[in-house]
């Protein structure tokens, strides 16, 4: 967020119930004025519903803890969003941090997905709150995020956004960098407990009947795509198996979910 050039924003830092401050907090950035908003522990959904609540501005920005708004990012939106006065909502450019083999892996997807995801127009058919913006109308965001989805609040989002006519728009040149502090080992684990959890919101989508997902042949191009891309030194063929495993913990968790099976 040490960007400059960019207009006055305000910065809400949510703690869902941490034992201890974040550290964004106890380190005390003191360039910036910081609005600390604690809250019992209640799930990133209450957590962001919180936020959007206090929230003063006219564009609402979301990063998770561990994401890093690049270099120009802030500007980048502030400059883009006002020519598109009739949307809503802006999907921003997520990437992997190429340093590591979680990184590597997260990298891989995201940029796969994201391609594959894009139409001609400018629109994607992904979300991702690791960074996404939106609109301030009290009259739409409040209670924004479904506190019954554990996990997948994003693709949630996502078919209610659509089912009511407001298509993210892909903002490439603001990059947002996600850096999961994870061994393999643990964001393979991850991926299951997410698929798990994310099972319940797949359930409350079915409801909204409108398409989100990807089909069969979807995937199989999109892995073929990943495959290609993983021939590159700075990713590797390791970052492509990391990733085809956790699709399938993922999908695996689903399964899981439906049988009563318990992660």
């Amino acid at each position: 967020m040490l960007q400059r050039g960019v207009p006055p924003f305000e910065i809400l830092v949510v703690d869902d119930g941490s034992v201890e401050p974040p550290a964004v907090i106890r380190n005390r950035i003191v360039q910036f004025k910081i609005k600390m908003l604690r809250q019992n522990h209640s799930g990133v959904s209450v957590a962001r519903n919180h936020g959007i609540e206090l929230a003063s501005g006219e564009i609402l920005m979301f990063i998770d803890s561990d994401c890093t708004a690049r270099q120009g990012c802030l500007a980048f939106v502030m400059k883009t969003v006002p020519t598109h006065p009739g949307d809503q909502a802006f999907q921003l450019h997520v990437v992997g941090d190429r340093s590591y083999p979680v990184g590597r892996a997260e990298e891989l997807h995201l940029e796969t997905v994201q391609r594959h995801k894009l139409d001609a127009t400018g629109r994607i058919l992904w979300l991702n709150t690791a960074g996404f913006v939106l609109r301030n109308q009290k009259s739409w965001v409040s209670n924004l995020f479904d506190a019954r989805a554990l996990r997948g609040q994003d693709t949630e989002l996502l078919a209610r956004l659509l089912a009511s006519g407001k298509h993210p728009i892909f903002l490439p040149d603001a990059v947002v960098e996600h850096h999961p502090d994870l061994t393999v080992w643990k964001y393979l684990v991850k991926a299951l407990r997410s698929g798990y959890r994310a099972a319940r919101t797949m359930e409350i989508m079915e409801t909204y009947k409108v398409k989100w997902d990807s089909t069969a042949r979807q995937r199989f191009e999109m892995f073929q795509s990943m495959w290609t891309m993983s021939r590159q030194s700075s990713l590797g063929h390791q970052a492509f198996f990391v990733t085809a495993a956790t699709r399938l913990l993922i999908k695996i968790g689903h399964v899981a979910y439906k049988i009563k099976w318990f992660v």
